[in-house]
């Protein structure tokens, strides 16, 4: 399980985009609003009495260093 994580508790340092097909389907927030963003969204999950699912993923990308895992969902978890 060495480097499951190769930079723990670091954030992305370069902008996210999703694009295909031509077109820009998604652009991440800006870097700089990120760690607070997180900050927020793991207060709230925090601070709720629901519970939720929070799934991570690293894509495997040919070619691809230094990839980081990635928030892909929030699921609210029905009892």
């Amino acid at each position: 399980m060495t480097s499951l994580v190769d930079t723990p508790g670091c954030y992305r340092r370069y902008g996210a985009t999703l694009m295909g097909h031509g077109r820009t389907h998604l652009v991440g927030p800006p870097v700089v609003r990120v760690p607070r963003l997180m900050a927020d969204l793991l207060a709230w999950l925090d601070s709720t009495s629901e519970r939720w699912v929070v799934e991570m993923t690293r894509p495997e990308l040919p070619g691809a260093k230094n990839q980081k895992y990635r928030l892909t969902a929030l699921r609210r978890v029905v009892r």
